[in-house]
């Protein structure tokens, strides 16, 4: 059976301010009124108890559902960067370092949860930090310069002097390509600046992106 305390608190206060005595110098009866106002005092306590209990199973409850809330709030935030991350394409990588920049300011790194999602679907954590600017995709070997174009280095490159240039297989701030006939070596990013138009060596479209 629930008691209301703190019904019965107002109960035995109005009770005890009531309490006839059979002294007629004394109209209340001052055993009985003491007797009430303790028990008041006492159901006083238990409800201010069960409230505090409520309280706190309140502010438990509340607190429960909002750490619940920022794990999946975390959980796609790490999935959004990972997906990000592993399509290396200068967009969506930075999209993807801003956001971990943004979250390191408020004390919220996820860079650990990140790379154990980017190993979960096989893909180098290193390499996906690294960005499409900074480095060839090992797999495809294509390289994507600030300015968003994509080079494909399968192939060669002919400049606009009819020099064909392959890349050497290392990267110094960019590509290092080769060109036999003239036995110079440079960077993508130079040849393009000094030689354009640059044209695949496989196919007759020119490419002619500013960086």
């Amino acid at each position: 059976m629930t008691i209301n305390h703190r019904a019965e608190a107002e109960r035995h206060l109005s009770q005890g301010a009531f309490t006839a005595s059979p002294e007629k110098a004394h109209p209340i009866d001052p055993v009985a009124t003491d007797f009430h106002f303790r028990m008041a005092q006492v159901h006083a306590t238990l409800a201010r108890d069960e409230e505090n209990a409520a309280t706190l199973a309140d502010l438990r409850d509340a607190n429960t559902k909002l750490r619940g809330d920022l794990a999946s709030i975390r959980r796609i935030v790490v999935d959004h960067v990972a997906d990000n991350l592993g399509r290396q394409d200068l967009f969506s990588w930075r999209s993807a370092r801003d956001l971990t920049k943004a979250l390191d300011a408020y004390g919220q790194n996820i860079d650990q949860a990140v790379d154990e999602r980017l190993e979960e679907r096989h893909i180098d954590p290193r390499t996906a930090w690294i960005g499409p600017h900074d480095q060839v995709h090992p797999v495809t070997k294509k390289w994507t310069d600030l300015g968003g174009t994509i080079w494909d280095l399968n192939r060669p490159w002919i400049d606009c002097d009819g020099n064909s240039w392959e890349w050497t297989g290392e990267f110094d701030q960019g590509p290092l390509m080769h060109c036999k006939a003239t036995d110079r070596t440079s960077t993508l990013d130079a040849i393009y600046i000094f030689h354009r138009p640059l044209v695949p060596g496989d196919s007759p479209e020119t490419v002619d992106h500013p960086f």
